[in-house]
């Protein structure tokens, strides 16, 4: 009966221990989801940016003003 307190005991701290462990994993995870979901929301951001940039370019080779009303441009 003592042993099996004991036992019990070892168990129940080896899972409270696991459960530390467990937290603290899932904290360092939910850091990194943080960090990637920055980063994704920045290639994002700069991809739009770049998309524009190059809509701008290849209106000016063809002529093209986009700052100029659409009704004076043809």
């Amino acid at each position: 009966m003592q042993s099996d307190k004991a036992q019990s005991g070892e168990t129940l701290g080896q899972m409270k221990q696991q459960i530390k462990s467990l937290e603290a994993r899932a904290s360092h995870v939910d850091a990194k989801l943080s960090e990637i979901d920055e980063k994704l929301s920045q290639l994002v951001d700069s991809t739009a940016r770049l998309e524009t940039s190059i809509q701008i370019l290849v209106a000016r080779e063809n002529g093209i003003n986009l700052l100029e009303p659409i009704a004076r441009r043809g």
